[in-house]
């Protein structure tokens, strides 16, 4: 059995300590350079090399008891003259297979290649781990196991915990078996899975201890327990292994990378020291070992799975590619499930839409606004709202739970979710609506959260409201003082089960999801091409129906339809089952072009096309919603004045990351540019269907000066 780890101090002492304490600056921690430390874990070594004769450069200063060589008489030498020609060649093969980290799109970690070396000074077995930063080849060389470990002997503990995951059909009870596996097969006394609210606090949704370690099961944790350059380097690292709270490490030599005056970039090392604050945090719970693997969705930090051992515990290279390894495969799995939840949520909003389309075809014009309301209290249950607001032109109309009538334009303007700030067609949201509001919070009334989507520039909108849900959240430590200076010098910070502070939340709804915005997108293109067919062919305002319109309608059911369709075999198939053919780019931008013909002239945008754009081998339902994603958000974002463009061509670009240019295609507009990281649904998607068809897509934009999308096919 376990035992339960041991704290510095008895429980009561650090009681006392945090009464009587003083806070202390949380900022210092989220402004420690952590990649910038200068020192490595002392059960390892590191030799920085220079290409292309691979000379020592830089050294750690334990060489002496790891390699058998002290490290100044390392710098200059040539890394064959220590491990001999044989060996140095295979840190030169392993170090020719890699990229810069950041290169290609690369995370540090998929650049790290275990090798096995015998190092002739000291008689024992090496593991070493080549990566490359700062224009350097970085080997980390390890102690073997006295007991060479094999993959091999793991693997049917692996598989079978990853047949265990496919089995999951939530997201808790997938995160419950993964804990307990990655426990079963590394033998630390307690892994918890550690969900993300955003860049804020994170809460643990599963747990697996031994006996005698105090639960943690359903505890948040403070945001500055992961501050934000951590959260940068666990997403650009799969893993972190500290092998002994207490190691003292050891400093490079020189402790400035030569030539620069700045330390070695140790992101991607594996032997890594991490932040003094971090290391006291976890002595201060009991952990002398701990080991986080990353968990990353949508190329965004979703959580950890966080694993501590009452004792020193050190991972051997091939055990933290085996647990790197089921972190990745979680993560896609992770992946799967949201499909999956997607899909259902997909085909209803398919059924709706396409029923609200064809409905309109019956519906008397004075009656038009009136009867959407209605059929929007469909979509408000799709959504989980619980009342929805519609305002076309002058006439405004409400269902279920809305703030008061003659306060909602006020109540509208005082939000950031208007152009243009955030363009005609794009969804913005808030679960705290009293705090966007400040002073004029009383206009809320019993709403707390609002979904809306600009519907044109002159205030037309439509919006889903939510009324509060108040919780208990039950805190593993202080949140308003997370971190305490005591008397005895310590910075004390009491967490788990036993250190609970209850608050209750007040004010806010449940949080919007990236499908409830996908759902109100896709909504107001419904709601936009049924008007704008409309005001085009009849000069009155009056909304009447006629032969024509009864074809427009009917078109775009059609057209949502197969819009709905796509996306839900995208999501239940993936990429395994494309329909790939030769498709004409030229033909598929007509085809758009009609489409979205209404809205052009609505929107005062020209659409130009250079060059024809030939034929390429892809799914062509999927590639047209891409280029329709594109051109449409380029009309959301079109310039304040005119003259406004939109165009469609090809060119020789170079994709992030840098390398040789390549042919893509690209959709450019001369509009008001958007905010790094700002991708909204319809985006986020086209990145995702391009991605599975083997290409990239990336965005340059500049503020007020338009944004470009490339693509390849």
């Amino acid at each position: 059995m376990a035992e339960e780890p041991k704290s510095r101090l008895s429980a009561r002492e650090v009681a006392a300590e945090y009464a009587t304490g003083t806070v202390f600056d949380i900022t210092e921690c989220a402004r420690e350079p952590i990649h910038l430390l200068g020192s490595v874990q002392s059960h390892g070594a590191l030799l920085a090399l220079a290409e292309p004769g691979l000379a020592i450069v830089m050294a750690s200063s334990n060489t002496t008891a790891v390699l058998g060589v002290a490290p100044e008489a390392l710098l200059g030498l040539p890394v064959a003259d220590l491990l001999g020609a044989e060996q140095a060649g295979h840190l030169r093969e392993a170090a020719a297979g890699n990229s810069e980290d950041g290169e290609n799109g690369e995370n540090s970690v998929a650049a790290i290649v275990p090798v096995q070396l015998e190092q002739r000074a000291t008689g024992h077995q090496l593991e070493v781990s080549v990566h490359r930063a700062d224009g350097l080849v970085i080997c980390e060389f390890e102690p073997a196991a006295d007991q060479p470990f094999r993959f091999s002997s793991l693997y049917p503990g692996v598989r079978r915990a990853l047949l265990r995951l496919e089995s999951a059909r939530t997201v808790k009870d997938l995160c419950q078996a993964a804990v307990r596996q990655m426990r079963a097969f590394t033998g630390y006394h307690r892994v918890v899975a550690y969900r993300f609210d955003g860049d804020g606090p994170g809460e643990v949704i599963a747990e697996d201890a031994a006996p005698g370690w105090e639960p943690w099961l359903g505890l948040w944790f403070p945001a500055i327990d992961v501050p934000p350059q951590a959260r940068r380097l666990y997403l650009r690292n799969w893993i972190r292994v500290i092998a002994d709270v207490d190691d003292r490490g050891a400093a490079l030599i020189p402790p400035l990378r030569p030539g620069t005056p700045r330390p070695l970039d140790l992101s991607g090392s594996v032997l890594r020291t991490v932040s003094g604050y971090h290391l006291e945090y976890l002595r201060n719970i009991g952990v002398r070992g701990s080991m986080s693997v990353s968990l990353i969705k949508d190329g965004r930090l979703w959580g950890l799975i966080a694993c501590h051992s009452g004792e020193p515990r050190r991972l051997t290279a091939d055990q933290r590619a085996a647990c790197e390894m089921f972190g990745i495969a979680l993560s896609l799995q992770l992946d799967s499930i949201t499909d999956r939840q997607r899909a259902a949520r997909e085909a209803e909003a398919r059924r709706v839409l396409r029923e609200l389309a064809a409905a309109a075809e019956t519906i008397a014009p004075e009656r038009f606004g009136e009867h959407l309301v209605a059929d929007f209290d469909r979509l408000r249950g799709l959504i989980g709202a619980d009342g929805v607001y519609l305002r076309l032109g002058a006439a405004s109309y409400a269902s279920g739970l809305v703030p008061d009538l003659p306060g909602l334009p006020a109540l509208l303007a005082r939000l950031p979710g208007r152009p243009p700030s955030v363009p005609v067609g794009r969804a913005w949201s808030t679960h705290r609506l009293g705090g966007e509001l400040g002073d004029l919070a009383h206009l809320a009334g019993d709403c707390a959260g609002v979904l809306l989507v600009p519907l044109s520039p002159g205030g037309g909108v439509l919006a889903w409201f939510r009324g509060e849900v108040s919780r208990t959240v039950r805190w593993a430590a202080d949140p308003q003082r997370p971190v305490v200076t005591g008397s005895r010098g310590q910075r004390l910070t009491p967490r788990g089960s036993s250190s609970v502070w209850q608050e209750t939340v007040r004010g806010q709804c449940l949080p919007w999801s990236d499908l409830d915005h996908l759902v109100a997108e896709e909504t107001y293109r419904a709601l936009f091409e049924i008007a704008a067919r409309r005001a085009r062919e009849e000069d009155s305002a009056a909304l009447g129906l006629t032969t024509s319109r009864l074809k427009t309608i009917h078109g775009l059911a059609l057209r949502l339809d197969e819009l709905l369709n796509s996306l839900l075999e995208y999501s239940w198939l993936g990429g395994a089952d494309l329909r790939v053919t030769p498709v004409s780019l030229d033909d598929v931008l007509d085809d758009i072009e009609e489409l979205l013909g209404a809205r052009f002239a609505e929107a005062d945008v020209q659409l130009r096309r250079p060059v024809r754009l030939g034929v390429v081998s892809a799914d062509r339902i999927r590639l047209q919603e891409v280029l329709v994603n594109l051109i449409g958000h380029a009309v959301s974002s079109a310039a304040a004045d005119p003259p406004r463009w939109v165009e469609v061509g090809y060119e020789d670009a170079v994709p992030p990351g840098g390398g040789q240019p390549v042919r893509a295609f690209y959709v450019r507009d001369n509009g008001i540019g958007i905010q790094p990281g700002a991708d909204g649904a319809g985006l986020m998607i086209s990145r995702r269907i391009v991605e599975r068809q083997g290409g990239r897509l990336w965005v340059r934009s500049v503020p007020e000066q338009g944004t470009t999308f490339y693509f390849t096919v």
